[in-house]
């Protein structure tokens, strides 16, 4: 438990990790392992990607469940997202040119 812990303690994300970086490590945790994509099977379950929440809600619904709910499928989304599209690669000199006055 306390390794658990120490890792929650220090939940900072480094300056330096790009976005590529971010693709790439995603990817490589959910997508290239049986236990990977079970696990984001899993949040996006959770995050009703494939449900719609309001379809099984009772009524009267309840705003705050529904604010939960959103909540959830935001996480969902935003963890689906960075997996999906590779973002492009940054030039190491810029190639636009600026006009001199």
């Amino acid at each position: 438990m306390d390794e658990y812990l120490e890792i929650l303690a220090d939940l900072s994300v480094p300056e330096d990790y790009e976005r590529l970086d971010q693709y790439n490590d995603f990817r490589k945790v959910f997508l290239e392992t049986d236990q990977g994509r079970r696990v984001l099977r899993q949040i996006l379950a959770w995050g009703h990607l494939l449900k719609s929440h309001l379809v099984r809600m009772p009524r009267p619904i309840d705003p705050y469940a529904v604010l939960a709910f959103e909540g959830e499928r935001n996480l969902a989304l935003h963890i689906f997202s960075v997996m999906l599209v590779e973002p492009p690669e940054r030039p190491d000199e810029q190639t636009t040119k600026t006009k001199k006055e």
